[in-house]
């Protein structure tokens, strides 16, 4: 297969009149312009919709690392919930008793 030589004459004073009239095209059509690239991005928002949402395509190997990250994240202590609900049961208790102490810091457990 032979490669034939092809001569482009381009004449760049002629290219930069035609470039001139592309900002002229679209001030003249402005409203069209905004219509088309509008209805391109609600689109494109569409299709972005449709494949994140209802037609995820997850491998097995991406469900198995989400799976486990979600796993890793969640670690549950029971020590540290029976102190918290012991706290609750005492500040419940205290209020009914009406012993009740403003302190400066309602998170903090009382030592």
């Amino acid at each position: 297969m032979a490669v034939k030589n092809v001569n482009l004459n381009i004449d760049l004073a002629d290219l930069g009149e035609k470039f001139k009239k592309i900002p002229i095209f679209l001030d003249r059509r402005r409203r069209w312009v905004i219509i088309f690239l509008s209805l391109c991005f609600v689109g494109h928002v569409c299709y972005e919709y449709y494949k994140y949402i209802y037609n995820p395509v997850w491998s097995e190997e991406k469900r198995q690392a989400y799976i486990s990250t979600k796993e890793k994240d969640a670690v549950f202590n029971q020590t540290d919930f029976d102190q918290v609900l012991s706290e609750i049961e005492k500040r419940k208790i205290e209020y009914i008793e009406n012993k009740i102490t403003v302190s400066k810091d309602i998170f903090k457990l009382s030592q």
